[in-house]
């Protein structure tokens, strides 16, 4: 399991982010902690030059590949994931029922 201090230091850098393949989605750029136990749950990754723009990212079952974070999740499935504003540094209990709706999960959140 990836700590905490471990993909905010891939964060901090502009780490790339991988699939499943090995196919790079774009380059993380920032990482949202569950608020109840403080670990990973979503990363904002940067997924395009040409205004594709940002998109959330699932972590669980991600992991470190180098300087790379590995997400189990295709080009496809991120690039065609819903745009979220995250203006106060947060995702509404909405948004994250989107988002986990569209991963295939369970679309309760886990965050307050």
């Amino acid at each position: 399991m990836i700590t905490a201090d471990e993909i905010q230091a891939v964060a901090m850098h502009g780490g790339p982010v991988t699939g499943p393949d090995g196919e790079r989605l774009g380059t993380l750029r920032d990482v949202f902690l569950d608020g109840s136990t403080g670990r990973p749950s979503w990363g904002l990754v940067s997924v395009g030059r040409l205004s594709r723009g940002e998109r959330f990212v699932p972590l669980d079952g991600a992991e470190l590949d180098g300087d790379a974070l590995r997400v189990p999740y295709g080009r496809d499935l991120v690039q065609a994931a819903p745009r979220i504003d995250d203006d106060d540094g947060r995702l509404s209990p909405e948004d994250e029922s989107l988002l986990l709706r569209h991963y295939g999960f369970d679309d309760t959140p886990t965050r307050p």
